[in-house]
């Protein structure tokens, strides 16, 4: 059996996670005021998220390729919850967006002897995305932003008809800046954001870019959606303790905007 191997739908599919740092509806940000704005404004957008995951993920120092779909990840979903907000005041702003998920499935794990067969075994995956943004705007089309985001995943094993178990929880922080420009109107609102970070401080690069479009219902509802593409290349230690994250995660994604 080859070193690299497909662990199975999902198994470390969702370690992709890192999914969604903002996939919500961003271009729905209110309309840029001028910088001597004094009035607090919000907005809370649910969003929601239709992945495809392809790249490379290295546990204990065994190599998996990942290559699955939306399908594939909503099936073995336990539990999801994903959301931003964020804060305006004038010219500053400050945002949080976050995403958990926590999945289990069945799944093939390659045998500790090569020539015997695959071992089934359940895996279940935990990963969480947390991002602090602050925002400047520097035009009444553009903002420059910058912040952190903190990647977390927890996986584990254990099969069928061995006694061979595993577990693993690994946390890294990734700086990021980055520019979002917006073209609003009365009705319309499109945007796109670009961000590069890790810089080596957690993972070597991170790259994301996503356009947006949406439609205003009303002016405190915004109805949203766009395509998203998030590359991230982590890896730490070496042979059996190696740990990498090697991963291009894109979709649609559909969201609401609620404006206060």
């Amino acid at each position: 059996m080859s070193k690299r191997h497909a662990v199975s739908s999902l198994l470390l599919a969702v370690v992709l996670a890192a999914i969604a740092p903002h996939a919500h509806a961003e271009p729905t940000a209110p309309a840029a005021q001028d910088d001597g704005g004094t009035a607090l404004e919000f907005t809370v957008a649910p969003y929601f998220l239709f992945p495809t995951m392809t790249g490379d993920v290295a546990i204990n120092g065994i190599d998996m390729e990942v290559n699955v779909g939306p399908s594939q990840i909503f099936e073995n979903l336990q539990f999801g919850l994903m959301g931003y907000f964020e804060v305006r005041k004038g010219s500053w702003g400050f945002a949080f967006d976050f995403l958990y998920m926590d999945l289990a499935t069945a799944a093939e794990l390659a045998p500790p002897v090569e020539g015997l067969p695959p071992l089934g075994a359940d895996f279940g995956m935990q990963q969480g995305m947390y991002e602090l943004t602050v925002i400047r705007r520097a035009e009444p089309w553009a903002d420059v932003i910058f912040g952190v985001r903190i990647n977390n995943i927890s996986s584990s094993f254990q099969a069928y008809t061995a006694p061979l178990e595993g577990d693993i929880s690994e946390t890294w922080v990734d700086p990021f800046v980055g520019i979002r420009l917006m073209v609003p109107s009365d009705t319309w609102v499109a945007g796109v954001r670009v961000d590069v970070g890790g810089f080596t401080a957690g993972s070597s690069i991170a790259f994301q870019i996503y356009p947006t479009v949406g439609y205003r219902v009303t002016d405190w509802v915004t109805l949203g959606g766009g395509f998203r593409y998030l590359w991230m290349d982590y890896k730490k230690g070496e042979e059996r303790e190696r740990f990498a994250y090697k991963m291009a995660t894109y979709g649609p994604f559909l969201g609401a905007a609620f404006h206060f």
